[in-house]
């Protein structure tokens, strides 16, 4: 810039000025070049005001895309400008290091962090990360102190996280407290999630002796999700139930009072079973139970009323609102557990419903209760079996089929649970009938095998029993197989699998073999259609059928013992297919009675765990 000589310079102003200052400057002076500094230092600081938003929202939009180590700069820089809301761009800060997976990072970050500033939710997602981070140093104990609020006073969008490190801190120190936090989280989690969850359940109240157990169910709230998790340990334990299992369950409250067995059927019942596709055999069965029980039994009986329920999820859906509309109490029904599912699928009911099978791992919705002839209920009733008679290591052998399969599956679940082991496992090809490569690599497994000095019969080491999933033509196949391997003269137990295609010339190879069976398949019992005489008028009362049948007659009396049930801590009904109870997750459960195969025939049970 060029400036006219005759116009004196800013330079020359300012000395000319200064010229004439005294020498040393005066209070009001001194005040005046202060609020001048002030004023000063606020217009520098104004860009930094401006600034924050920017850096904040940059932050924002980079852990939006998934950049959480930008995002965390980001927000760290918004923090050193406002420190207004330091520790909330801190939180920020650390949460986008989390979601990196860099908790030492985010530790860092919240050392010079606190609570105060933080509103609404902020101060409950500090908790959490603190908590987090502290479980990720070992520290449970530290961890609980961010974890005291009730779970009710959490919302909705951070409950799960909340109940896994609630579940997590307080898993050593206090199971029941640990347990209570996965019951709840049970209904949030996936179902491919599901079956970690309810066996860290199992384990954390296997820690409680019977004394603690009772009272962690007695003071336990009404509608608690835990508590039909440790019922369900009473019951295996054979300790009392303190109260009833509340399934919601409401029928018509003008019903006349309960016979004094606790018989009390609603007034209408709806049978939802299809009249075609591959169900219709199966259905016509348990048709044929259904009203076979019904005919036989002398106190009051409902009014029922059988509905088409077609072979799809949406005509098993249909029939059962038609069955709602047409004024039913109760509905029986439908018999796939597709079918199943899309009706529990829906949620709660406007009426009971009792279905005909399980719908895999979706619950039936209060209010409703599953009864099935699944295979796990065999497998559990084995596992039960063999631990009572102190056999603690088991070799497990199932068919290549979805039964054999979840059979093996259920029954290691239970054994374990229980404290055995199953020390090999072995699933028989369907294709051929040589088993010896499978059975030599369970032999091997189980630790191989001893060859008796005097008999020079080889038998396995570490195993003390067998239990058996497999059909009837397997099963022919499979014992002298057994035999060659050195499974042999070992308390063997088996499925009713094993009977499906009986033959008593060809069954001799099976001698000494315990089936878990329904009790009305190995005898008469009084009260119910007597089979010996039934079988003759009734195709589907015999053979494989039989069993089919016995589930109807079951679901028949259920009908009017559902009131009985879900009232009554403890209650049992004896049963066709054996005696029924309910659990807590709204399942019908059967105890099956045990018989013995003996010249290729089913004796009566043998120190019946059922009935006797």
């Amino acid at each position: 810039m060029i400036i006219p000589m005759t116009m004196p310079s800013l330079a020359s102003r300012t000395k000319n000025r200064m010229t004439h200052r005294p020498a040393f400057p005066t209070a009001l002076q001194q005040i005046a070049a202060l609020m001048l500094l002030l004023l000063l230092a606020g217009c520098t600081g104004a860009p930094t005001r401006q600034a924050t938003p920017e850096a904040a929202s940059s932050a924002e939009a980079a852990y939006r895309d998934g950049d959480f180590a930008a995002a965390a700069n980001g927000f760290l820089e918004a923090a050193s400008l406002r420190r207004s809301q330091r520790n909330y761009y801190r939180l920020r800060a650390a949460e986008s290091w989390r979601e990196n997976g860099e908790l030492d990072r985010a530790r860092e970050v919240l050392s010079n962090a606190g609570h105060k500033g933080l509103s609404g939710d902020q101060p409950l997602r500090l908790n959490l990360l603190l908590a987090e981070i502290d479980l990720a140093s070992g520290d449970a104990r530290a961890a609980q102190d961010w974890l005291r609020l009730p779970p009710d006073s959490v919302g909705e969008a951070y409950i799960g996280r909340y109940l896994d490190l609630r579940a997590r801190a307080f898993a050593e120190s206090d199971p029941v407290i640990a347990a209570a936090a996965r019951a709840r989280l049970d209904a949030r989690l996936r179902p491919d999630e599901r079956a970690a969850n309810l066996a860290e359940i199992q384990t954390l109240l296997d820690r409680l002796d019977d004394a603690r157990l009772q009272s962690a169910a007695a003071s336990l709230p009404g509608g608690d999700p835990l508590y039909p998790f440790v019922g369900r340990l009473l019951m295996q334990r054979g300790l009392p139930l303190p109260r009833a299992f509340d399934r919601g369950i409401e029928f018509a409250r003008d019903l006349p009072p309960a016979a004094a067995d606790g018989w009390r059927p609603p007034y209408q019942v709806a049978l939802l079973l299809p009249e075609s596709g591959s169900f219709a055999v199966a259905a016509g069965a348990v048709r044929d139970g259904f009203f076979a029980a019904h005919f036989s039994e002398t106190q009051r009986h409902p009014e029922i009323r059988v509905y088409n329920s077609g072979s799809s999820p949406a005509s098993s859906r249909a029939a059962y609102e038609q069955a709602v509309r047409d004024g039913a109490g109760l509905v029986v029904g439908p018999l796939s557990r597709e079918n199943v599912a899309a009706i529990f699928a829906q949620g709660a009911l406007p009426t009971p419903l009792l279905a005909l099978n399980r719908a895999g791992e979706l619950p039936p919705p209060p209010g409703s209760l599953s009864f099935s002839l699944s295979p796990e209920d065999d497998a559990r009733a084995a596992a039960e079996r063999l631990w009572t008679q102190a056999r603690q290591r088991v070799i497990a052998v199932g068919s290549d089929d979805e039964n054999g399969r979840r059979s093996l599956d259920a029954f290691r679940r239970e054994f374990e649970e229980r404290g055995g082991q199953v020390v090999a496992q072995a699933i028989l090809p369907g294709n051929s009938p040589r088993y010896d490569a499978v059975l030599k690599q369970a032999v091997s497994n189980a630790g191989g095998v001893t060859i008796d000095p005097e008999t020079g019969i080889p038998q396995a080491n570490a195993a003390d029993a067998l239990f058996l999933a497999v059909g009837t033509a397997q099963a022919r196949l499979l014992v002298p197989q057994l035999k060659v391997q050195g499974i042999q003269n070992l308390p063997t137990v088996a499925t009713s699998t094993i009977l499906n295609a009986p033959n008593r010339r060809l069954d001799r190879e099976l001698d000494g073999i315990e089936v878990v069976e329904s009790p009305w398949l190995v005898g008469d019992l009084p009260g119910f259609p007597h089979r010996s005489t039934i079988r003759d008028e009734l195709e589907s009362a015999d053979g494989v059928a039989a069993r089919l049948f016995a589930f109807g007659i079951d679901a028949y009396r259920l009908v009017g013992y559902l009131s009985y049930l879900t009232s009554t801590a403890g209650a049992q009904v004896d049963g066709a297919t054996g005696r029924l109870s309910l659990d807590g997750f709204g399942n019908v459960r059967r105890q099956p009675v045990w018989a013995l195969l003996k010249h290729g025939r089913l004796q009566p049970p043998v120190e019946s765990t059922g009935l006797e």
